[in-house]
């Protein structure tokens, strides 16, 4: 799956504490925990949340910080970028990605930036799970247990 780097003219709510002018990844899998990078201006030590689905507001899925203890707070790495990871999602799109200061309840999103896709498996991802001890939930161990794609 090829990475890209996606903007759109930023929309901005709030007092403009924080503003989103692009996101790292413009097509994940459904099934969940893919990286977003996401650039613009944040407050650094300031907890956010980050949301992707089809409204565009907080009420969509959050994403999760991917750092031990901080579950679905999420802190910027520089004034100009934070690193989240995506919930499992519907497969549609384009969806929203909309960032939350916490602090003052500020949002700001970009719009139809993310399409959410089923994931696609290469035979050498079986061969690893169908190695690993049963004790391991690690995913679908031959393609027959993967549902057809539509």
């Amino acid at each position: 799956m090829a990475t890209a780097l996606y903007s759109t003219t930023p929309l901005v709510t709030g007092a403009g504490a924080i503003i989103v002018s692009s996101v790292f990844q413009n097509r994940v899998p459904n099934n969940g925990g893919y990286r977003l990078d996401i650039t613009g201006t944040f407050p650094l030590g300031q907890p956010l949340t980050v949301h992707v689905g089809p409204l565009g507001t907080s009420a969509d899925p959050q994403c999760v910080a991917g750092k031990a203890g901080r579950g679905k707070t999420i802190y910027a790495i520089t004034t100009t970028k934070l690193r989240c990871y995506t919930p499992r999602l519907p497969t549609g799109g384009p969806f929203h990605v909309t960032v939350k200061y916490i602090a003052t309840g500020d949002e700001a999103n970009l719009l139809n930036v993310l399409d959410v896709v089923k994931p696609d498996f290469k035979t050498s991802v079986f061969a690893l799970r169908a190695m690993m001890p049963p004790v391991f939930f690690a995913g679908p161990r031959k393609i027959e247990d993967v549902p057809p794609i539509d």
